[in-house]
C-alpha cells in the first residue's frame, strides 16, 4: 500500500528563515509585509544578495516552532514526506541544506529536491501529493492551478493573501486528527 505523500518547502515551513535572516541583515525590514526579500529591505539588495548565496546562513536556521514534533507525527501517522525547496543548488547550499534536513528531521524526510521556484508546482504537481505546504503564494497559486491541495504556511509577509491557509503546525496537525476520527 502506497503512503499518502506530503511535499513540504524548506524556508518558512521548516526552517525559520526570516529569523536567521534578520540576524544576519542586523534586524527586520522595514516593509515585514512583503514576500520579496529585495523589496523588504529596500537600498539595501546588494546585501540581500549577498546573504543568499552564504551557505553559512543556511546552516544556522532555527527550526518553525512545531515543525520538528508534526513531522515526527506525520512520519508516525504513516506519511510519506518529501521536501521541495527552491534554494539553490550552489556554493555549498545544497549540502548545508540537506545535512540540516538530517540533523533535524532524522529520518522522516525521505527525499530532498533542490528545484527553481518557478517551476516548483509542476515538479510537486508530477509527485501526485496528497497536499503540499508553502510559504510563497505564487507557489501555492501555481500549485492550485495544478490541481495540487497547497497550503500556504502562515508568516507575517504572507497574512494579506487569500489562499488556503495552514495557521501553524499545530493546527495541521490537529485538523488530521479530527479527518482521521
Amino acid at each position: 500500500m502506497t503512503k499518502p505523500l506530503i511535499v513540504l518547502d524548506i524556508d518558512g515551513v521548516l526552517a525559520d528563515f526570516m529569523y536567521g535572516f534578520e540576524k544576519a541583515m542586523g534586524g527586520p525590514p522595514p516593509n515585514p509585509f512583503e514576500y520579496n526579500l529585495l523589496k523588504s529591505y529596500p537600498g539595501r539588495e546588494a546585501d540581500v544578495k549577498l546573504h543568499l548565496v552564504d551557505p553559512s546562513l543556511y546552516a544556522k536556521f532555527p527550526v518553525v516552532l512545531g515543525a520538528k514534533k508534526a513531522v515526527k507525527w506525520l512520519y508516525d501517522a504513516g506519511f510519506e514526506l518529501k521536501a521541495v525547496t527552491g534554494r539553490s543548488k550552489e556554493g555549498g547550499i545544497e549540502a548545508v541544506t540537506r545535512a540540516w534536513i538530517k540533523k533535524h528531521f532524522k529520518k522522516a524526510i525521505t527525499k530532498i529536491y533542490m528545484v527553481p521556484s518557478k517551476q516548483k508546482a509542476r515538479f510537486i504537481a508530477d509527485m501526485s501529493p496528497a497536499f503540499a505546504i508553502d510559504d510563497s503564494p505564487a507557489n501555492v497559486r501555481d500549485l492550485l492551478e495544478c490541481d495540487v491541495r497547497g497550503l500556504l504556511f502562515s508568516q507575517i509577509y504572507n497574512i494579506r493573501e487569500e489562499l488556503p491557509r495552514m495557521q501553524n503546525w499545530a493546527r495541521l496537525i490537529q485538523a488530521l486528527k479530527e479527518t482521521a476520527q
